[in-house]
């Protein structure tokens, strides 16, 4: 983000805007307002879509954008005012029993069920080849 006069990067619309005063087209200009710029440069647009904003605003994206809107139209008064959320999320405390029988899966269901997956795989191949070896035996 940057602020200031941008008067290299406006050059041709400061020059018409002169060249319109002189002429005595003044009237032509009334409510246009002149002074310092801001610029917010943002990498992709996507920043902006549903998928990265939530509906409430109350995302750590979404206050970055309402905040940085809020700079660029010179409030920044409301840009201090809306902080992020402070959210308290403790872990629960799993009961023994189910410590126990978590445990005891990773430790024996897991490998029985590959044991069991692999003799399912091995009959399988096993049967398939004596249906062939029958098959060329007639």
């Amino acid at each position: 983000m940057t602020a200031g006069a941008f008067c290299r990067s406006f050059f041709a619309v400061h020059a018409l805007l002169v060249a319109l005063l002189t002429a005595g087209m003044k009237d032509s200009l009334l409510g246009l307002q002149f002074g310092i710029g801001k610029i917010f440069v943002m990498a992709s647009s996507d920043m902006l879509k549903d998928n990265v904003l939530d509906a409430s605003g109350r995302g750590s994206n979404a206050t970055f954008i309402l905040n940085t809107v809020d700079y660029l139209n010179g409030r920044e008064d409301i840009a201090v005012m809306r902080a992020k959320v402070q959210r308290f999320n403790p872990v629960e405390d799993t009961q023994a029993g189910t410590k126990a029988f978590v445990k005891a899966f990773n430790i024996a269901g897991l490998p029985i069920a590959v044991i069991i997956f692999g003799l399912g795989v091995w009959f399988r191949r096993h049967s398939r080849k004596k249906h062939i070896q029958m098959m060329f035996d007639k």
